[in-house]
């Protein structure tokens, strides 16, 4: 019999062998044109669900309604996929810092515009000076009356 902690991992093991690994272009292009909560028919629903040591997550519901009986039937109302992108490639203020179209008010942008917000968020990132290293501030060492 094994133990529930080899099944969790078993199961982690699984579940992160399900998701893909995408570009950071692509990850933020899915993430920015998501569509509005409840509007799943505008597109795609794209939720940031987290990031573990190596990776960030969205997961992306599409919706199969106006996509055939068949989707329909294999898919159910809609289709979902884990997108994942290493932790590395993103900065840190993501998703704080970079804005999906909805909350802007939009439903949509030309494509080239998309791209270059994406490209300037990843440039604004990239061109960050590193923090100054501080010295190390503490008590000076006594001296003894002997020296």
């Amino acid at each position: 019999m094994m133990k529930p902690t080899a099944i969790c991992v078993l199961l982690l093991a699984l579940a992160g062998g399900c998701a893909q690994t995408v570009s950071p272009e692509k990850f933020l292009y899915m993430y920015r044109l998501s569509a509005p909560p409840g509007l799943m028919e505008q597109g795609w629903d794209a939720q940031y669900t987290g990031h573990d040591d190596k990776y960030r997550y969205l997961k992306v519901q599409y919706s199969t309604l106006d996509r055939g009986a068949e989707e329909l039937l294999k898919y159910g109302a809609y289709r979902e996929e884990i997108l994942r992108c290493p932790i590395a490639f993103l900065p840190r203020d993501f998703p704080e810092g970079f804005v999906q179209l909805y909350t802007e008010g939009r439903r949509t942008e030309p494509e080239q515009e998309t791209y270059a917000y994406i490209r300037q968020y990843l440039n604004r990132a990239a061109s960050r000076p590193a923090a100054p290293a501080q010295p190390a501030v503490g008590p000076r060492p006594q001296r003894s009356e002997y020296e």
